[in-house]
């Protein structure tokens, strides 16, 4: 699956240390998907040039974008949880009209 947030590149380093990334100055521009948090982890930025090898070294070097991509993880999650409620209430509301039936 292809998205948006695919093409983001890992910040680039630099000796010194009041130079902050360009991804930490506007963390609220960078909404991860599941997806594209899970490809940070440890396959080294899911085969795009430059990623971070694992969460920990996003968290060093950007707490800022660490906690966005903590932020879209839960998103995803909570929004994956309300569609599977909703189709466990139709189950159940559909069953009820057999059974009453």
């Amino acid at each position: 699956m292809t998205t948006s947030n695919d093409s983001i590149a890992a910040p680039a380093t630099s000796a010194d240390p009041s130079v902050q990334p360009a991804a930490a100055a506007q963390p609220a521009a960078v909404a991860p998907t599941a997806a594209s948090a899970a490809d940070t982890g440890t396959s080294g930025g899911g085969g795009g040039g430059g990623g971070f090898p694992n969460m920990a070294a996003v968290k060093a070097a950007s707490p800022q974008l660490y906690n966005a991509m903590l932020q879209g993880i839960a998103q995803t999650i909570c929004q994956q949880m309300a569609k599977d409620q909703a189709n466990l209430k139709q189950i159940f509301d559909e069953a009820n009209e057999l059974e009453n039936s």
